[in-house]
């Protein structure tokens, strides 16, 4: 405890669109690859919490948690209906991309 081993992430990068949070990519084999998450779809909530207006460091904070601890995520497509999806936070693999847990560059 203390160790700041228990920081696991969703599996996703981020990247800023218009002031709105976007997910740029989706980890092979991380807990947001499940068919639900797509590139480019922005990230509305997370746990409930709007992302409107979060800086990176607090969707970073909202991201990161407990190994096994679940969260919900609320994403929306191109003008598409909001959709909730569950992902289960695992924490990066060795010598994995751990970017993917995340990041949020603006290219």
């Amino acid at each position: 405890s203390g160790s700041g081993k228990g920081k696991a992430g969703l599996g996703m990068t981020f990247k800023t669109v218009s002031g709105k949070f976007a997910i740029k990519r989706v980890v092979e084999g991380g807990p947001a690859a499940n068919g639900q998450v797509l590139p480019g779809d922005f990230l509305v909530a997370i746990g409930g919490v709007p992302t409107q207006g979060m800086s990176k460091t607090e969707l970073a904070r909202a991201v990161l948690g407990e190994a096994g601890s679940t969260v919900e995520v609320q994403l929306q497509s191109n003008g598409g209906p909001v959709r909730s999806v569950i992902i289960t936070r695992a924490a990066a693999a060795p010598g994995r991309d751990s970017g993917g847990y995340f990041s949020s560059d603006n290219e």
